[in-house]
């Protein structure tokens, strides 16, 4: 056994020694800080005992580590304690590395590149300049966005859910070089979902050494993901280009339903555009806190998010006698029987 696997899935369940030690029962917390330190070796029952007891594959505790992160940075007002940190950053290694596995039996060996690398960011001008660039650069136009984790797979990026502490919504990082996005999948809100992953997409890509302060970065990051979801040009055409006295709420709804962007985030690119007075906007928001829109906002954005591509990867390999359908249950952290109920090659 390798004692560092058995301490990542212990973290991974957000447990400690002594917490793993009473549902294991006869196994004790001296004997698994043992097997963690690799002073002693576990035989093969408690080994698929901690296995079941921590929602893993036998083999996982036998593998070695095989993936480089960057530093975990937490947003200064993610109130996270240590174990919930743990949480999250096991949960994405043991995703993040199976992915890569994927990827390498595929022999997908492009090297990341950022789009904007040579782009710096000072001003929310800057920003709107930013993210019209990317659009071009990925060929995405100026329409909506249907499905924003798909196509940010496609475009390279890794996109990985968690089930985590309620305070956090989602961060950055880097698995062997490759840009990582990790959300909390407890949200659901699609709309929520997108804008979280539009921001973690700027701190990925935006150039921000030469602004000042953490939260000015936190604003154009904010202004980014509003940009990349609805660009300048889509708002002109839907609302005009002039300031308005007013705008209907009908129309925000509308715009929201088509672009999957919450209506408040609208009113806010219409403030940054001058579209809507400074006025408009304070009674907008005495509007939201009046009618608690930011617990239910009106209107819907009916399309799901979730990430799809490593499956599909997992899938196709099977598919094309790569892999092994228990080698595919094992990267799925499935049982075989389950894997073979779920999987119809057709053709």
């Amino acid at each position: 056994m390798n004692g560092e696997r058995l301490k990542a899935a212990r973290r991974m369940a957000g447990l400690s020694l002594e917490e793993l030690a009473q549902k294991a029962g006869e196994i004790t917390k001296q004997a698994i800080s043992n097997y963690e330190t690799g002073k002693r070796q576990p035989d093969s029952k408690t080994i698929l005992r901690l296995a079941k007891l921590l929602d893993v594959r036998p083999e996982y505790f036998l593998q070695k580590d095989k993936i480089r992160f960057d530093a975990f940075e937490y947003r200064k007002k993610a109130k996270l304690g240590e174990k919930a940190k743990d949480v999250i950053e096991e949960k994405s290694r043991y995703v993040a590395e199976r992915y890569l596995e994927i990827e390498s039996l595929l022999g997908f060996t492009d090297k990341w590149e950022n789009p904007l690398q040579k782009l710096e960011i000072k001003t929310g001008a800057d920003v709107e300049k930013a993210a019209l660039e990317l659009r071009k650069k990925w060929n995405l136009g100026t329409a909506a966005i249907i499905k924003l984790i798909e196509t940010l797979e496609t475009c390279g990026i890794m996109i990985i859910s968690v089930e985590a502490d309620d305070n956090f919504d989602g961060l950055t990082n880097f698995a062997n070089g490759k840009p990582i996005i990790i959300y909390n999948e407890k949200i659901k809100d699609n709309v929520r979902i997108r804008f979280t992953i539009a921001h973690e997409l700027a701190h990925i890509l935006l150039n921000l050494n030469s602004v000042d302060s953490s939260k000015n970065r936190e604003t154009l990051c904010h202004r980014f993901a509003g940009a990349f979801l609805l660009p300048e040009e889509k708002i002109y055409q839907e609302l005009g280009s002039r300031q308005r006295r007013k705008t209907a709420i009908n129309e925000l709804i509308s715009i929201k339903e088509e672009y999957g962007i919450s209506i408040q985030v609208i009113a806010k690119r219409l403030h940054y555009l001058g579209i809507i007075t400074d006025a408009s906007y304070k009674y907008f928001n005495i509007m939201v806190n009046k009618n608690k829109w930011k617990i239910n906002e009106l209107g819907e954005f009916k399309i799901s998010e979730e990430p799809e591509r490593f499956r599909n990867l997992v899938m196709r390999a099977v598919a094309e006698e790569i892999i092994t359908i228990s080698k595919a249950a094992s990267l799925l952290n499935t049982s075989i029987s389950k894997l073979e109920n779920t999987v119809k090659f057709v053709i």
